[in-house]
């Protein structure tokens, strides 16, 4: 079997050694972190007080950083004695809120605040509705300061039952309570460290996969591998199956530290990203080609997994399932939501699968074509027929979304203008179609790709956007959309005899005038 043969080529070499030592060695450390206390921040300062100050960041010493006498605090004036002084009014302040706590519960208001947070209704309408005008904005203004804030007469004594036990016991952001300069809305961000805890760990065995992979590439041993009898899907599937079982060991190991159900939320995109890095291995001319495709992949596919969380509480935060794992820490999740999160990775791994499997051969592997041509290549077993040219316009969405969630985080962030970045999701949406239908240049193929673009990609937006926004307007959003699909793929279609370049910029035209026209 090949995956023993994989093993033994790890062993015999002994470059896996170092890694599943740092992985092994990662874990005993968040485990220590988390679960011991133990902390690289303890005893970072020194003090000298009649009082013994609680707080792992303290321990007294002669040469203290800052000295307690009474009510004064004496600082040296140094960057880490000015640093103490800060963490230590830290400490005071969390001492008095949790006296408060333990002293008064729910009766501290307003020194405390529980917040409640209420769910608006969202209903769906076919209008458009026109902006507030200012006049409009100053009395809702107006009447948000004439309401008076609610009493504490109004907490319910079932809540009011809920709460108190948990005061004295846990901290005041357990509790749920805070002081008013310490509040902070709901946000996933504090959470994505730990999910990134959960992934890290597979990006060393990828490095490992392919170390191998690459090897296995330069020393020709997949033509001596594809003389076997047997397919190539289950070649692939023989070479990946060790790496993928010492992945999900990592992955459940770490579920059991931290009582979290990982495997369902993160195993299927760490099987995404082992096939996304197996088919641009196959592709890549040179090792430095594949170091450079692997890395920008990892960017783009790691942004559209974790930057979602950024966004909590807009339907664009819940396209990763990432952002519902980190929910999950706190609250149920539904698992429809979750599964539909996942549709996008599902399919797009599936895809690469099937591509990976038409690059294992030395024509593809071997050549010195460019990876656009690879990939174009690649696609040619697919599309052969009308429902692979249906499957591969349904997975180009997915792999569209990778690309464009990460544009728009660096258009948002950079403040580019938006002509910039329609003109990128229109340049990479018209790449990826006009690439299928390269392919098999067939019109219909220029019919049914775009069609099957179109479909999925409404689909998605119908499921997370028009579910809860009823500001848009169905005719633009589904009718146009469709025409215009159309319209670049037989263009490309109709223009390819000039060349492929030509007829992708014609594409490319029609998409980005569309674009502009709709949004400006």
């Amino acid at each position: 079997m090949l995956s023993s043969f994989e093993l033994k080529k790890l062993r015999r070499k002994g470059s896996a050694k170092p890694i599943y030592f740092a992985i092994i060695f990662a874990m005993i450390s968040f485990y220590a972190s988390f679960h011991l206390g133990i902390q690289s921040s303890h005893a970072i300062y020194t003090y000298k007080s009649s009082e013994k100050v609680e707080s792992p960041l303290f321990v007294e010493g002669e040469n203290p950083d800052i000295e307690i006498v009474g009510y004064d605090v004496y600082i040296t004036g140094e960057e880490k004695s000015i640093a103490a002084l800060d963490d230590y009014v830290n400490y005071l302040d969390e001492k008095y809120t949790k006296m408060l706590e333990e002293k008064y519960g729910v009766r501290a208001f307003p020194v405390f605040v529980y917040p409640i947070y209420i769910e608006r209704e969202l209903t769906l309408t076919l209008e458009r509705k026109a902006p507030a005008t200012e006049k409009e904005r100053e009395e809702r203004i107006e009447r948000v300061i004439e309401t008076p804030p609610p009493k504490i007469e109004e907490i319910s004594k079932e809540e009011e039952k809920k709460i108190l036990p948990e005061i004295g016991v846990i901290t005041k952001k357990e509790s749920g309570f805070v002081t008013p300069e310490n509040f902070k809305p709901p946000s996933l961000i504090d959470k994505i460290v730990t999910g990134f805890i959960f992934v890290i760990p597979a990006y060393f065995v990828m490095q490992a996969y392919t170390s191998s992979l690459l090897e296995d590439i330069r020393n020709r041993r997949i033509e001596i591998l594809l003389t076997l009898p047997k397919s190539k899907h289950r070649i692939l599937i023989e070479i990946l199956l060790p790496y993928l079982i010492f992945s999900l060991f990592i992955l459940l190991l770490l579920s059991a530290i931290f009582r979290v159900n990982a495997v369902l939320f993160v195993f299927p995109v760490i099987v995404f990203m082992f096939v996304l890095q197996t088919f641009l291995s196959l592709s890549s001319r040179s090792y430095r080609e594949a170091t450079f495709l692997l890395l920008t992949s990892n960017l783009f596919v790691t942004s559209y997994l974790f930057l979602p969380a950024i966004f909590t509480g807009l339907p664009l935060s819940e396209i990763s399932p990432i952002t519902y794992f980190l929910k999950s820490f706190e609250e149920s999740v539904s698992l429809v939501d979750t599964l539909f999160s996942m549709l996008p990775i599902l399919i797009l791994t599936a895809f690469l699968f099937i591509l990976s499997s038409n690059a294992l051969s030395p024509e593809i592997t071997y050549s010195y074509s460019s990876i656009g041509k690879k990939f174009i290549n690649s696609l040619k077993g697919l599309t052969r027929n009308p429902i692979g040219v249906a499957f591969a316009g349904i997975s180009l969405v997915s792999a569209a979304l990778i690309i464009e969630f990460f544009l728009l985080f660096i258009a948002t962030t950079f403040l580019y203008p938006i002509l910039f970045l329609l003109a990128f999701f229109a340049l990479f949406e018209e790449i990826l179609k006009c690439s299928a239908i390269e392919s098999n240049p067939k019109l219909t193929t220029a019919i049914i790709l775009p069609i099957s673009f179109f479909s999925f990609e409404k689909f998605l937006l119908l499921w997370s956007v028009l579910s809860k926004y009823g500001e848009l307007l169905l005719g633009s959003f589904l009718l146009l959309p469709l025409f215009a699909h159309l319209l670049s793929s037989l263009s490309f279609y109709f223009t390819r005899k000039l060349g492929f370049k030509v007829a992708l910029f014609v594409a490319f035209a029609f998409h980005f005038a569309y674009n502009a026209v709709v949004t400006l």
